[in-house]
């Protein structure tokens, strides 16, 4: 586990990573989830933090409620595969450019009919 200073990208940091922790108490609109997701990470965070982050579908999130959770978690590739290939999907087909420009057009057409 380390701790790095501001940096300009992430991305070296997540490929090199085999997990993401997410340990902030408040983050109105979680970037930092988003970017782990779509590098393949599975992503770990205290259980009431993961409750209250609704946008995300439950399968990609792996809550823990106490550190012999988090240990756990930490030792189960299978649970952080899953929940990974379930992150990237997710993120993959509800925000990538081309699901959030469906979106929108989806939203037009109905305004537009309304």
């Amino acid at each position: 586990v380390r701790r790095e200073p501001w940096a300009a990208s992430v991305l070296p940091f997540l490929a090199a990573a085999d997990a993401f922790l997410h340990t902030a108490r408040f983050e109105g609109l979680p970037l930092a989830i988003i970017e782990a997701m779509s590098a393949g990470l599975p992503c770990l965070l205290p259980a009431d933090l993961a409750a209250d982050l609704q946008t995300f579908p439950p399968e990609t999130l792996l809550p823990f409620e106490t550190f012999e959770d988090l240990a756990t978690l930490l030792q189960s590739p299978e649970r952080q595969a899953a929940a990974a290939a379930a992150g990237r999907a997710f993120v993959e087909a509800e925000l990538s450019l081309e699901g959030m420009a469906g979106r929108y057009l989806e939203l037009y057409e109905q305004t537009r009919a309304a």
